[in-house]
């Protein structure tokens, strides 16, 4: 029995091994028609799923618009095609200084170029994209005409924007942010064998600050378990929204310079001295951030002070001046801190506009120079008060994340760039802020289109007064010092390029030509210890 068992398996193994040649061939060529299947389907899958498009996000301060390669089947951005086009239109800044919740025809005729030049950029070449989409924010939001200006975008350019609510425009700059190449350099990133595996446990708050807006966004999970990047659920989401940022900032330096009887005629803060620069840190510190999420200050604690920062002002602004006053490239660092930003700041101090494109490599005369130091002093205001102490530069923005929402690329024959869903939302955003929503369901949302602009302007007195009453509390000492002292300015004098060496409670102030130096008592006080020179 034994000899028959070896006898079988001897004549079985040499059957197989000497199978005649066709019989072999035929087997792997079947193997290999099963393999080209496979990869065949998977490659049609692929192309199914990948498409080019491009995206203008129109911002409060600044256009930007991006080509890309995305796969929706795995919600990816695969690759960029060409640079990001930036361009500088100051939508809030416009209307702060025109003293109107409406967008001045001028600035609605520089966006309508910005945005047909963009599409012509964007439709050469080779990649051309199968679809040219848009998202808007603050200033569109504020904006009683915000979306009759996007309806003659649409009609002039052809290209759709939708205005998204505060709460969105946050959750997209935190998909764009885990959808970058970035986020690898982070401090959330956890490494084995010098690679990236994935995410710490933690749960990471993501910083954006635009023209008008400024976003805090937490997804509620750890970020380990983040896996979809496309990931748009608003219930998976803490967002808080202020609406001190950039632009606004800014205005509110002018204001105090320009005093009741100068509305609208001082178009930049600088040069700011010392004085100034300490009270406007103040400012930053009271005003920059309010009533954060307790979910969202536990995140930056649980973190050890640590966020990631998306948009322009940290990526270009921020990490720009510090780098020229650090000689550190911050960019390279993938991050920076608070004594980062308070060595700018000093930097900057003291220095007109002409000055300060100079000192940072500015484009002259593009509108930029004002902004950068308040940008500085807003953002050491609100690392303080929020307890941040390092910033991670992720150089993402909202229109990254606005390639992967579908809802964006959706056909609609009907489209409508504010929504009466989308009203609704923005409008219930301020009723307990407005002081409309003490008790769940006491005031429910409108359902009509008289409802809904009733409640949006009651909603826009109050947001308006709360500024006005910000404003008078944080300015009104030195508002009041410059007013008694306007007896004293009888004659002009001489340059004042380093104003802060004039001493404390001396405040100049250069447009074009000195016009005069304005003289005060004291020293501004504050609740906050954001002091520019602390």
């Amino acid at each position: 029995m034994k000899n028959r068992f070896l006898l079988t398996t001897f004549l079985a193994v040499g059957f197989i091994c000497h199978m005649p040649g066709y019989l072999v061939a035929q087997v792997k060529d079947a193997a290999e028609h099963t393999s080209a299947t496979t990869a065949a389907s998977k490659a049609h899958e692929g192309d199914h799923c990948k498409r080019i498009l491009a995206v203008v996000d129109l911002g409060s301060g600044g256009t930007k618009a991006d080509r890309m390669e995305v796969d929706h089947c795995r919600e990816k951005l695969v690759r960029n095609i060409g640079k990001t086009i930036n361009e500088t239109v100051q939508y809030s800044v416009a209307m702060a200084e025109a003293k109107t919740d409406r967008l001045p025809d001028s600035i609605q005729t520089t966006g309508i170029e910005k945005i047909s030049s963009i599409k012509t950029t964007l439709s050469e070449g080779d990649d051309k994209p199968e679809k040219l989409a848009g998202v808007a924010t603050e200033a569109m939001r504020r904006a009683k005409n915000g979306c009759e200006f996007l309806d003659k975008v649409r009609k002039e350019t052809g290209v759709a924007i939708k205005r998204i609510n505060q709460d969105m425009e946050g959750i997209l700059g935190y998909v764009a942010a885990f959808g970058h190449k970035d986020m690898d350099k982070t401090w959330f990133a956890h490494k084995e064998g010098g690679k990236v595996t994935g995410y710490k446990h933690d749960k990471a708050v993501v910083w954006d600050i635009g023209g008008g807006s400024l976003q805090l966004t937490l997804y509620k999970e750890p970020v380990d378990r983040y896996k979809r990047a496309g990931k748009t659920d608003p219930h998976s989401y803490v967002v808080y929204g202020g609406h001190v940022a950039s632009g606004t900032f800014r205005a509110m330096a002018t204001a105090v310079l320009e005093g009741e009887d100068k509305a609208g005629t001082i178009k930049t803060p600088n040069p700011i001295n010392k004085e100034f620069g300490n009270m406007l840190a103040n400012m930053a510190y009271s005003i920059g951030v309010s009533t954060v999420p307790d979910e969202i200050k536990a995140a930056i604690k649980a973190s050890g002070g640590q966020v990631i920062a998306i948009g322009a002002v940290h990526n270009r602004s921020v990490a720009n001046a510090i780098t020229k006053a650090t000689k550190v490239d911050v960019a390279e660092r993938g991050y920076y801190t608070n004594e980062d930003v308070r060595s700018a700041a000093k930097a900057l101090l003291g220095k007109k506009d002409a000055a300060i494109e100079t000192a940072l490599g500015l484009l002259p005369g593009a509108d930029l120079a004002p902004t950068q130091l308040t940008n500085l002093i807003l953002v050491a205001g609100v690392m303080k008060k929020a307890g941040i102490t390092k910033v991670w530069l992720v150089d993402a923005n909202t229109g990254k994340g606005a390639f992967l929402w579908d809802d964006l690329w959706a056909d609609d024959e009907k489209f409508d760039p504010c929504s009466s869903d989308e009203k609704m939302h923005e409008v219930s955003m301020f009723l307990e802020d407005a002081g409309l929503a003490s008790k769940p369901g006491e005031h429910d949302a409108p359902t009509t289109e008289e409802g809904i602009a009733t409640l949006e302007h009651k909603r826009k007195e109050v947001v308006a007064a709360d500024n006005v009453a910000r404003n008078k509390k944080y300015s009104s000492g030195l508002m009041g010092r410059i007013a008694a002292s306007k007896a004293e300015e009888s004659k002009p004098s001489g340059d004042a390029e380093e104003p802060a060496k004039k001493g404390a409670g001396h405040l100049t102030k250069v447009k074009g030509k000195v016009k005069g130096k304005v003289k005060g008592k004291g020293k501004v006080k504050g609740k906050g210890k954001a002091d520019t020179d602390k």
